[in-house]
């Protein structure tokens, strides 16, 4: 298992990034969903040297890929069945992380990330913060 994030959408922007939702923060209120699976699964096919497989379906109706990343690593993509979240298991560098993101986001409106480690949500530009800073601590 590699470092865990996810895309989701929010209803609403915060008015600052990252932003620590509090325990009080109600995700099934504040997210709204994905769009339809089979619109989502058709945008990884237009992703151009992406590498990005099928990789089957999994538990109860949710759509996996696998990115076979250019550094030699992987990005293992989930989309659940209820459409509130895309997960991804990262082991390669978390600019793909980024690089998904943005290019998922040409097609999604309102699209952030989240670390699932810190519960942190990551905008474009406060994620990139976070891998400069992440990187260079190590």
């Amino acid at each position: 298992m590699g470092y865990n994030f996810m895309y989701f959408r929010l209803k609403r922007p915060v008015s600052e990034y990252p932003f620590k939702p509090s325990t009080s923060f109600d995700y099934y209120k504040e997210v709204r969903l994905l769009p339809e699976i089979e619109t989502t699964s058709n945008l990884f096919e237009t992703m151009t040297n992406s590498n990005i497989n099928v990789n089957g379906s999994k538990d109860e109706g949710a759509i996996s890929y696998w990115w076979n990343t250019p550094d030699g690593g992987s990005l293992d993509i989930m989309l659940d069945p209820d459409r509130m979240v895309l997960h991804v298991d990262t082991h390669a560098h978390w600019r793909y992380v980024l690089e998904l993101y943005l290019y998922l986001r040409s097609y999604i409106d309102s699209l952030y990330i989240i670390d699932n480690q810190s519960t942190y949500i990551y905008d474009e530009n406060s994620y990139r913060r976070f891998i400069i800073d992440s990187y260079d601590s190590n």
